[in-house]
């Protein structure tokens, strides 16, 4: 036959003292190709074989791998196909097909004849008289019928012979094989098949080239198995290029093999270096027609792309016919979501395009379309692709329009601060006029991106212009520049100077603009978190919502839930402060991208709440992206908690990269969060048992240990700021052995947290109290305290409080367990079962710590029960006796018989008692 095909059959081992497993009855010597270069063992790879090696296989009926050439379809495949015979010792055959793929017979045949060698002593060969009297199909059929279970059939590059094959004919192989025969397909292009029927039936399952791309740790091993070591920098950099696409990791790699791993050499590859172009020249554009590529080269033009895009702006009468036809053939072209008519191409095949497209569109024809796609993309409501348009079409006149009036858009809606910064510096270096929006916008971006020097000094600049232009007195102007002197006194952390002038503008008679008045009210509530009034930074952010709505921004929604779980998180309402920033990030993250700048900050957040619940993975997690944008976004309240969090988890070693990076971040901020900074260390340092380093960087920030407060503080600092200073006084003490003095302080601030709804503070100060308790000999002061702290951190999820402190719990439970009758609620006692497991006392030394009622073991009746109900209720003995029809006497015959049933001594302690049991057996 004239084509060139790839077969094999598994070879299977026979094992000492095993029953033969079925053989081949010829033997075969092909197998999947050999692979010269280091083979990375990548997630996907993973995931086949753990389910393909399962004990009852978990491969689906159907596994489909698409995706263009050079992502490593095959190598994933072979893999599988290598381990199921190797490791699995299971039956399987291997159809790897190459250019001149068979036609559908042909397929189904070399199918049948490969599997029939799987088969003990068949009756016909599939190509005797008997078997083509039943047809291929029917012989392919009885022939998988027969085959030893689990089966896998592996086929490299179905869509070779796809068109040959006849429509429905995957369908109908799909349906005569029979349960235990497993197919596994890689193709460079969406296959032709009823998937929804499959799909229902449980038996599909997809991966593309997202599944196939490196992430960072595959990328590190596949670079330094030719000997190049990255570092994180760079490797982000190299992966961010080559969008985890294996064959360009290596092209590039071969490219930075003499000039070194710079990140500023990555930065600069592009797909017009000629080892690039030269593959994708050779294996995706030399067959591409003329009409066809000149299609790609106007859409290589923008970031992403539509056909009714290409038609209005470029002309492109039959821009959708090309685009299916690039779809259909597996171009390096993806959709930007699953509901998104719109697409982009793969990074590196872009800067291939564009640099030919750069080269053929004449330069008029170029600005021409620029200028178009600005007035398409305004009108879309694509506000980045606008700028972008406007700014390379090099008309003066349309960037300063443009600009002014995607401002708003991209800064006040998107967050894309850091875009707009860029576009508009880039302009004031051509000395390039701006309107009043684009400037206004410009100093709120510069503000919100820690530039606040910068910022104020823009602000000063749009007041003298205004005032040139004879604007400065207009009452929409000034309202609008006393919004950026609200945002720069917030972010400069002036709480007091935001908070007096977001009172004042808000009261204000002017004209006000729904984001700017309901961004005031934001910062108005933190104005009032930062001091504790939490039913006052509610009602701003009430009277907020609606005007959040209003407005539709994703980036002001996200801001003010953000806010709102942090008001949650400071009263030590945990799960609800969790739950809060999951939708938000969730949301956020949808509306926004991963990436966003605002997603980061939720993270920040998310950090402290994940950590302090116990769930040390997901704040990790948080962590890691609440950092990543830290030293170019935030506030000091949100970046604080990620400070928190990252020293919770420090070693104490200083050279530690992360312990650097918050070094050095820490001087884009107000100089409080400095100082917070060194308190966490001081905290951290305390835990860790060196009090002596601890004491040093307490001398470098000047803390009166003893007063709990800056020797050189002013007078009146943030509630918050201040917290942080005591309570580092109060750990510090404490672990110097100055317990007089650490429960002097505690006493008061004790009293102040319970006061004020703070929770979390006041359970971490019961525990250092309990922890002092415990060294004076005060075992039963000790046990008190504990036990409170377990009642209020129950119902919070307040899991890490008690891990600072169990060195002492575990001792102070084996002397004086738990009374469990003090915990009637299921929920407490499986709160007190989760502290037990986080500070890992196992389920041996557990049961001492829980000290249960010796209860006598008589049932109360059903009507006993529902007496202890109407009590537990709170009602007195006469309301039971209305209640039941019978009289106040017969009431107290029957609670006494209760009581002695329970041990109890009297209706306090028969419900506490009641309710423990039935806690117990629900």
């Amino acid at each position: 036959m004239n084509f060139s095909i790839s077969m094999v059959a598994t070879g299977l081992a026979v094992g000492d003292g095993a029953a033969d497993p079925p053989r081949p009855r010829h033997d075969l010597s092909n197998a999947p190709p050999p692979f010269g270069c280091h083979v990375v063992t990548t997630r996907l790879m993973q995931d086949l074989c753990r389910r393909a090696l399962a004990d009852d296989c978990k491969l689906a009926a159907i596994e489909t791998i698409v995706a263009p050439q050079g992502w490593g379809k095959t190598i994933a495949v072979a893999r599988l196909y290598q381990q199921w015979a190797r490791d699995g010792r299971r039956a399987g055959i291997w159809l790897g097909l190459k250019d001149h793929a068979p036609n559908g017979d042909g397929l189904l045949m070399h199918l049948a004849r490969q599997s029939a060698a799987f088969v003990p002593c068949p009756d016909e060969r599939p190509d005797a008289p008997a078997a083509r009297l039943m047809g291929i199909r029917g012989t392919l059929a009885q022939v998988l019928q027969r085959v030893p279970k689990p089966f896998l059939i592996c086929i490299d590059n179905i869509d070779y012979c796809t068109a040959t094959l006849k429509p429905g004919l995957l369908d109908d192989l799909f349906a005569l094989a029979p349960a235990g025969v497993h197919f596994v397909l890689t193709a460079n292009h969406r296959l032709a098949f009823d998937r929804t029927g499959i799909r229902l039936q449980g038996n599909l399952r997809e991966h593309d080239a997202r599944d196939l791309a490196f992430v960072a740790d595959e990328a590190q091993a596949l670079l330094s198995g030719g000997g190049k070591t990255f570092d994180a920098e760079a490797l982000r950099m190299l992966l961010g290029k080559t969008e985890g696409w294996v064959a360009g990791l290596r092209l590039c790699a071969i490219l930075l093999d003499k000039t070194g791993t710079d990140p500023v050499l990555i930065e600069k590859l592009s797909d017009d270096i000629p080892d690039l172009r030269d593959w994708f020249d050779h294996h995706v554009l030399s067959a591409v027609p003329e009409e066809l590529l000149e299609f790609l080269h106007y859409a290589s033009l923008f970031p992403a792309f539509s056909a009714e895009q290409l038609t209005a702006v470029a002309g492109i009468a039959d821009a959708w016919r090309h685009l299916r036809t690039l779809i259909g053939s597996g171009m390096f072209i993806h959709p930007l979501s699953a509901l998104s008519a719109k697409y982009r191409f793969h990074s590196l095949f872009r800067d291939r395009l564009r640099a030919d497209a750069l080269r053929c569109i004449p330069a008029a024809r170029l600005q021409e379309c620029y200028r178009r796609m600005a007035g398409w993309a305004l009108k879309e409501s694509e506000w980045e692709e606008a700028l972008d348009a406007a700014l390379l079409s090099q008309d003066e006149a349309l960037i300063v329009q443009t600009l002014d009036c995607v401002a708003p858009r991209i800064v006040r809606d998107l967050g894309k601060m850091q875009v707009f910064v860029e576009s508009v510096e880039q302009l004031l270096s051509r000395k390039m006029p701006l309107g009043f929006e684009a400037r206004y916008w410009y100093v709120y971006a510069l503000t919100y991106h820690l530039r606040l020097v910068s910022a104020d000094n823009q602000r000063r600049r749009l007041i003298r212009l205004l005032s040139e232009a004879g604007g400065g007195e207009d009452a929409y102007h000034r309202y609008r520049l006393e919004h950026l002197h609200i945002a720069l006194a917030f972010l400069a952390d002036d709480m007091q100077a935001a908070g007096k002038h977001a009172t004042n503008w808000l009261t204000s008679d002017a004209e006000r603009e729904p984001f700017d008045l309901g961004w005031v009210l934001s910062i108005l509530s933190v104005h009032h978190l930062t001091a504790y009034r939490f039913a006052e930074a509610r009602a701003c952010l009430r009277q907020a919502a609606p005007i959040v709505r209003e407005v539709g921004s994703p980036y002001l929604a996200g801001w003010c839930d953000l806010i709102l779980a942090t008001v949650s998180l400071y009263e030590g309402n945990l799960p609800r402060a969790c739950k809060i920033i999951e939708d938000t990030l969730a949301r956020t993250e949808a509306s926004l991208g991963r990436d966003s700048d605002i997603c980061d900050t939720i993270c920040a957040i998310g950090s402290k709440c994940a950590f302090e619940m116990g769930d040390h993975d997901r704040a990790q997690e948080m962590l890691s992206r609440g950092l990543r944008s830290m030293d170019r976004h935030g506030t000091v309240g949100s970046s604080a908690c990620a400070v928190e969090t990252a020293l919770a988890f420090w070693n104490g070693d200083e050279s530690d990269p992360v312990f650097q990076r918050l070094s050095m971040t820490i001087g884009n901020y107000a100089p409080r969060l400095a100082v917070m900074f060194r308190c966490h260390i001081v905290r951290r340092l305390v835990q860790l048992g060196q009090i002596d380093r601890a004491e040093a960087w307490i001398n470098e920030i000047d803390l009166d240990v003893r007063q709990g407060r800056l020797r050189t503080s002013p007078t009146e600092i943030l509630p918050r700021f201040r917290d942080l200073l005591v309570m580092t006084s109060i750990e510090f003490l404490h672990a110097s052995g100055e317990h007089s003095a650490a429960l002097a302080m505690i006493g008061p601030e004790l009293r102040e947290a319970r006061r004020g709804g703070r929770v979390l503070r006041a359970v971490r100060l019961e525990l250092i109290q309990m922890s002092i308790f415990f060294s004076q000999g005060r075992l039963a002061d000790a046990s008190r305290q504990l036990g409170s702290a377990l009642r209020q951190a129950q119902d919070r999820d307040m899991l890490q409080a008690f891990q600072r402190h169990r060195t002492v719990i575990g001792p102070l439970l084996q002397q004086i367990p738990l009374r469990m009758e003090l915990y009637p609620r299921r929920e407490g006692r499986a709160f007190i079962t989760r502290v037990l497991a986080a500070l890992d006392l196992n389920d041996g030394l557990a049961a001492p710590f829980l000290a249960e009622e010796n209860a006598p073991s008589e049932a109360l009746t059903t009507r006993e029960q529902e007496l202890m109900e109407l009590v537990g209720s709170g009602m007195s003995n006469a309301d039971i006796a209305e209640h039941l029809g019978v009289s106040g006497n017969t009431i107290k015959w029957h609670l006494k018989n209760v009581f002695r049933k329970l041990g109890a001594a009297n209706r306090t302690s028969a419900v506490l008692r009641y309710s423990a049991r039935a806690a117990s057996f629900p």
